[in-house]
């Protein structure tokens, strides 16, 4: 996990907001911990012996906002959010990482899990996803997905896709598809839509989860990759639109940076 570099620390100055400059201390101490983080004592010698109630507070505060996470030996580390400002602050630009920062958001947004698929070629190959402990468990890194006409990380892309880069794509040998015309179809009604819902692999369609993906479109127009989500069922037509917004949202967070890295 990439942090921002521990600094010095700064004196106290006159007209201080005593709970932000302890919140700052708090950060830098855990950003010069690591991964291994520290436990409560540590922390409370490393803000001038706090009081137990008042750190308590702060540590809830910063956690809230995933800006520290407890380990799993009960320890205290930067959290995802820390890691990602750094990553802000450092200038990262590469596409993993512009996807990952707006998967966190997404994931802090939405309590959901979410998955990045990079587009390689004539392949689709999940690198980064951020799930949730009580969400749905998303593919593993590194699986590739195939293209066939009822699979959305395929559709989506494919829709971007013309002419011989087009072809390759679908008769990749990984391919399943086989009906280049129903293919086809999948890809227009996936342009109207802009977002395409689907039911869940492997599981019963009526009524249950979905699998909701969006392309990811570079500056020149080329698709970089998807991001995929599970989404609620029609019974919940709020949640799943709520939930459909943030990740058009988290798409847009993408595709605005890498024009801005262009």
């Amino acid at each position: 996990m990439a942090l921002p570099s521990p600094v010095a620390e700064p004196t106290s100055k006159r007209g201080a907001i005593p709970a932000l400059g302890r919140g700052l201390r708090l950060l830098r101490a855990l950003a010069g911990a690591g991964a291994d983080g520290l436990a409560f004592g540590e922390l409370q010698r490393k803000l001038d012996d706090l009081a137990a109630p008042t750190l308590s507070r702060l540590v809830k505060a910063l956690a809230a906002e995933d800006y520290i996470q407890k380990t799993p030996d009960g320890r205290y580390a930067a959290g995802e959010a820390f890691a990602s400002l750094g990553r802000v602050l450092a200038g990262a630009s590469s596409l993993d990482e512009l996807a990952l920062d707006a998967m966190t958001e997404y994931t802090r947004a939405t309590g959901e899990s979410i998955a990045f698929a990079r587009f390689f070629g004539e392949r689709l190959v999940l690198v980064e996803k951020v799930e949730v402990a009580d969400g749905f468990k998303l593919a593993r890194r590194g699986q590739v997905f195939r293209p066939a006409a009822n699979e959305g990380p395929a559709v989506v892309v494919a829709a971007h896709l013309s002419g011989d880069a087009f072809a390759r794509f679908a008769r990749s040998f990984e391919s399943r598809v086989l009906d280049f015309a129903a293919f086809r179809r999948e890809i227009v009604a996936y342009r109207r839509a802009g977002v395409r819902v689907e039911p869940m692999p492997h599981r019963l369609a009526k009524g249950g989860p979905r699998r909701a993906c969006v392309a990811v479109i570079a500056p020149d127009g080329a698709p970089s990759g998807e991001l995929h989500t599970v989404v609620p069922g029609a019974r919940f037509a709020r949640d799943r639109e709520r939930i459909l917004m943030r990740l058009l949202a988290a798409r847009d967070r993408i595709e605005r940076r890498l024009r801005a890295a262009d």
